[in-house]
């Protein structure tokens, strides 16, 4: 069963962006920078590791538009300090939506500015970590429905549709279909 068959109705369009940094922390290799969402009664995402993202909105002209005004609501990351290196295709997830994911890489260290309802913190993974298949594996977590896990890192469990984009750039990558300067 098809995910639109599941929900009955066209998936929401949505865009995330996928900020890749040089993080001396993680050594000199590229990481990816993570927010942890917020605790929210209710929400499907509470408390989940994810890239900054939300709805497409009707002012948002494209993916990319959408990618860049979330992370800078829900981080504080300036379009000045990023520059977009592609997208990746679409991503279905199980709560109805089709998300875009932007690649860009991201000067840093730079200040971040939480929206602290949506988001409780951000960290970084590196990608020579998140591209040793020893550290994901697939496995159920619903009945029928299967997903893409990490071990936890850093206090978090990276997992479902934000490990799908993660895996999917670093097909990219090493196809040379995302290419980092």
């Amino acid at each position: 069963m098809t995910d639109v068959e599941r929900w009955g109705d066209s998936p929401q369009h949505a865009a995330v962006l996928m900020p890749l940094v040089q993080d001396e922390q993680h050594g000199s290799g590229w990481s990816l920078l993570y927010i942890q969402r917020s605790e929210q009664p209710g929400d499907p995402h509470s408390g989940q590791v994810a890239f900054p993202g939300g709805r497409v909105e009707a002012e948002d002209v494209d993916p990319r538009a959408t990618a860049l005004r979330e992370a800078q609501e829900e981080v504080g990351l300036l379009p000045q300090d990023l520059h977009v290196v592609g997208q990746l295709d679409p991503v279905p997830t199980g709560t109805n939506y089709l998300v875009v994911p932007v690649v860009a890489s991201l000067r840093w260290p730079v200040p971040l500015t939480l929206q602290e309802s949506e988001v409780a913190r951000v960290f970084t993974l590196p990608l020579s970590w998140l591209s040793d298949p020893a550290n994901v594996e697939r496995r159920e977590w619903r009945t029928g429905v299967s997903s893409w896990f990490f071990k936890r890192r850093d206090g978090a469990q990276l997992w479902g549709a934000s490990a799908a984009m993660t895996l999917r750039l670093i097909e990219a990558i090493d196809s040379g279909a995302v290419v980092l300067d």
